[in-house]
């Protein structure tokens, strides 16, 4: 072995002797404290809640020490602590005080007042006070109740409230929405980041492929078998392939940066990726007329469109509940007088009709203005409907052709296994050539890098399959 590979192999031995117990605790802390089983390739049923089960005695790691996130806890994460949920989780608390407020007109209105006055008395002409009227002053004290209530506004008001209530659950689908948008921003960046720790395995083993072909070149060029150029060109090749695995460990690197950050993580943690994917998803194998009819029943998007439009229709009635009139009753209950105990109380009792006659075509253009919201609305739903379907289709077609091409990319691995077994014993008869064993590594080692990218391409494929038909 060179001392290149010596030293670089040196320096992640001592870079994951860093990642000491501390670091269990910090990432055990991002999924609060979940953690679930992990075993390598193991799958994450799309039908069973993530991360279910008891928490495993201790938490898992990699061979190089350092704790290895699973999906579930990404997910888990990502659900608990990201900012977009908690913007998300503020505007449904709004829209639920929007409600609140929608509904209190209906609700009788009772008050209290109490008011107490020092006020002077005295006499007063035109020219002045009478020179024989001798200054006094008075006390007043007041209390009192009343109370209100709306009879009817024919459903002004409560037209108002549905309004509220309609936008308060479009955005509940909203929330729900954004909750399963993250969890396809999980998906992603941890198959992104598990297909990138594949490629550095990849890497390694073409790493140490070469290490094996260059000491085998070197002792055939010793003993003069093999001309010396075998041996510069073996050399060059085992730099190139340790440039290509420094190059895929910094990839590796990012994508654990980019997996942070869609978790909502904001400081710099240790960790490993496992090797978790996503079971097959039901019916994706299935005609896409039934994927479709799923989907639009559980699309929480396209609840929030209906949602939007309901509100939108009932504004239409509110709007319209201007044109007539309103009716307030109200009752009092007063006591008054100059001291404490020379107090009289008085009872009042009335009701208040009013009607807006001509407020300037207000009204008629709030009429016409909701019914062109309602045009809106119904189109974007048509729209998200019609979107809807080519996520579906998309989906449901990149699975089938994900699977197709990573039955093909394992024969290919083999093949090209095969292949390089068969080089290195021509090469070590003397039969084959050095550009001969060149040639089926670099066969191997791109065959290995298209079985990474057709597993991540059939997880990314059904990780979108689930967010189409609105799954958890």
């Amino acid at each position: 072995m060179s001392r290149t590979a010596h030293g670089s192999r040196s320096w992640r031995r001592w870079r994951s002797a860093r990642a000491s117990s501390w670091i269990l605790l910090t990432v055990a802390r991002l999924a609060y404290g979940q953690d679930s089983p992990t075993a390598t390739g193991r799958a994450i049923d799309s039908a069973a809640p993530l991360g279910a089960g008891a928490p495993p005695a201790e938490a898992p790691a990699s061979e190089s020490g350092e704790r290895v996130l699973t999906l579930a806890e990404a997910l888990r994460g990502a659900l608990a602590r990201h900012p977009r949920l908690a913007v998300s989780n503020a505007n449904l608390a709004a829209a639920e005080a929007r409600v609140a407020q929608a509904r209190a007109p209906l609700l009788p209105e009772l008050g209290a007042n109490g008011s107490y006055t020092r006020a002077t008395a005295n006499l007063a002409t035109r020219n002045g006070p009478l020179p024989d009227a001798s200054s006094r002053s008075y006390n007043a004290f007041s209390f009192g109740v009343s109370a209100n209530q709306l009879v009817t506004d024919f459903g002004q008001t409560l037209g108002r409230l549905h309004v509220a209530e309609a936008s308060r659950d479009a955005q509940r689908s909203n929330s729900e929405a954004d909750r399963q948008q993250l969890r396809l921003d999980v998906y992603s960046a941890y198959f992104a980041a598990r297909a990138q720790k594949a490629l550095l395995r990849v890497a390694e083993e073409t790493l140490a492929n070469q290490d094996r072909h260059l000491a085998s070149v070197s002792g055939f060029v010793e003993i003069g078998t093999r001309p010396t150029i075998d041996r510069v060109q073996a050399q060059a090749d085992r730099q190139r392939a340790e440039l290509k695995r420094i190059n895929a460990d910094n990839d590796y690197a990012i994508a654990k940066a980019r997996l942070l950050q869609t978790i909502g993580v904001d400081a710099p943690i240790p960790f490993d990726v496992s090797d978790d994917t996503l079971a097959p998803v039901t019916g994706e194998d299935g005609p896409s007329a039934v994927l479709y009819a799923q989907a639009l029943a559980a699309r929480p998007d396209l609840r929030a469109a209906l949602d939007a439009l309901r509100a939108q229709e009932r504004s239409v009635d509110a709007s319209r509940a201007g044109y007539y009139p309103s009716l307030n009753v109200s009752a009092g209950l007063t006591e008054a007088g100059p001291e404490l105990d020379r107090m009289r109380w008085n009872a009042s009792a009335g009701a208040l009709f009013s009607w807006q006659i001509f407020e300037g075509g207000a009204t008629r253009a709030a009429v016409h203005l909701a019914h062109a919201n309602v045009d809106a609305a119904s189109a974007q739903a048509t729209l998200l409907r019609q979107q809807l379907l080519l996520e579906v289709e998309q989906a449901r077609i990149g699975v089938v052709g994900a699977k197709h091409a990573l039955s093909t990319a394992e024969l290919v691995v083999g093949s090209s296994r095969e292949r390089l077994t068969l080089a290195e014993g021509r090469y070590q008869t003397g039969v084959g050539s050095l550009l001969e064993l060149a040639d089926a590594q670099l066969a191997l080692t791109q065959a290995q890098g298209d079985r990474v990218q057709a597993e991540f391409s059939l997880a990314s494929a059904r990780a979108a399959l689930l967010h189409a038909l609105g799954r958890q």
